[in-house]
């Protein structure tokens, strides 16, 4: 059975690719419940997750993608999957900043930066960095104090090492903008 979970999980990115989001969220709800039951708790998360990305980015439903990516958040915490857990994160913040949400945006991406550190994913931080940085220009220099903001020279110098210039500005103008408060 969970051959077929996996080729409908398979499907399901083919399918969310070419933007046939429909027949996705079909293969990753089959996929889900196909793990749910022979009880492949990494493969019910990965559904879980995809789901959350095909309601945000495709459908606009935000309350579902944050019930989808909670859902997977907290079976990545249960089987110990920190990659899974900061992936599922981010998107929370993603979410959350959407919705101009921003303690809650601002702590996810703050737990997703720690989780990314400790596993060494520099991508990954940076751009729970970048999130953090969009809030803060949402928020305008004046407004935006938030103790969890970690440090955004670290994530400047490393969107500048990654070679991405367009990130890399934009933290700096957070970076100035907080220095205008901190």
């Amino acid at each position: 059975e969970n051959g077929q979970a996996n080729t409908l999980s398979g499907l399901g990115e083919v399918y969310h690719r070419n933007s046939k989001d429909r027949q996705a969220k079909l293969s990753y709800t089959r996929a889900h419940e196909i793990y749910s039951r022979t009880g492949d708790e990494n493969g019910q998360a990965n559904a879980l997750y995809c789901l959350g990305k095909v309601c945000r980015w495709k459908f606009g439903w935000d309350d579902r993608a944050t019930s989808f990516y909670t859902q997977a958040w907290e079976i990545y915490l249960r089987i110990a999957d920190e990659n899974g857990q900061a992936n599922a994160l981010y998107e929370l913040g993603e979410v959350y900043r959407t919705r101009s949400k921003y303690d809650q945006a601002t702590s996810s991406y703050n737990q997703a930066y720690r989780i990314y550190s400790r596993i060494g994913d520099e991508h990954g931080q940076t751009n729970a960095l970048y999130g953090m940085a969009q809030v803060a220009k949402a928020l305008g220099p004046v407004r935006y104090a938030h103790p969890d903001i970690p440090d955004l020279e670290e994530t400047s110098m490393i969107y500048a090492h990654l070679g991405n210039s367009c990130n890399e500005r934009e933290v700096s103008w957070a970076l100035s903008s907080l220095r205008l408060i901190l």
